[in-house]
């Protein structure tokens, strides 16, 4: 939906996999990413996560978005979305990360990271790079 004064570049649904636990139970991971400008000339990227896993119990020590509003690949604004205490206490469910709106000048891209840690597995952290929106 475009709202009167935005434009957006919207990147449709990416999917992500994230296995748990080195089981072949994993955390489906859905999600729109789009970047919006206002009438005013601002922009702000925003996505919508959505996930599922079953209902089985998952303890993330770690599950966060990093949502990015980039310019030529130079990161202008970003925003931290902590999913871990959703993800592990919902069997699916959605949330929604925006950046700020800020000025900058066109062309500007949304661009995100998903970083997780399972519980007590000693191996740390684990990147997942997304592929970024269209620009506007």
């Amino acid at each position: 939906m475009n709202l009167p004064g935005h434009s957006l570049a919207f990147i449709g649904i990416a999917a992500a996999l994230i296995s748990y636990r080195r089981r072949t139970d994993c955390v489906a991971l859905e999600l729109t990413m789009c970047v919006e400008r206002d009438s005013t000339g601002v922009y702000r990227a925003s996505s919508t996560v959505w996930w599922t896993h079953g209902g089985w119990n998952v303890d993330f020590e770690k599950l966060e978005y990093h949502l990015r509003l980039e310019r030529y690949d130079v990161v202008q604004k970003g925003a931290v979305c902590d999913l871990k205490a959703k993800v592990n206490s919902d069997g699916s469910g959605s949330s929604v990360c925006q950046v700020a709106w800020t000025s900058t000048s066109a062309p500007v891209t949304a661009d995100g990271t998903f970083v997780y840690n399972h519980n007590n597995d000693g191996e740390g952290d684990y990147r997942l790079e997304l592929t970024g929106s269209p620009s506007i």
